[in-house]
């Protein structure tokens, strides 16, 4: 049996411009304010390839991630904070 307080909560975020080559930007809302975030960018093969912690300052969220040492490819990125997660996916070229 599930038990609904073992369900995590979604986080909606917006990943753009996609596809990208030096420079993600991550749009999103509703991380507790001032409580530090993470950032966790997985390759194809699910190798992490790049952490970072954010701390959001305000409800609204815009930050702007430095990717220039990712190869051309496809990944996907996961936001987590406390009992939050959230995924989306974006393309590097070059």
């Amino acid at each position: 049996m599930v038990n609904v307080f073992d369900i995590e909560k979604t986080i909606d975020l917006v990943a753009f411009p996609v596809p990208t080559t030096n420079y993600l930007q991550i749009a999103t809302s509703g991380l507790p304010i001032g409580e530090e975030a993470q950032i966790t960018v997985y390759d194809m093969f699910g190798r992490i390839v790049h952490q970072e912690e954010i701390r959001p300052f305000s409800q609204l969220v815009n930050h702007k991630m430095n990717i220039s040492q990712l190869q051309a490819g496809t990944y996907s990125l996961k936001l987590e904070s406390n009992d939050q997660q959230g995924w989306t996916k974006f393309v590097v070229i070059e």
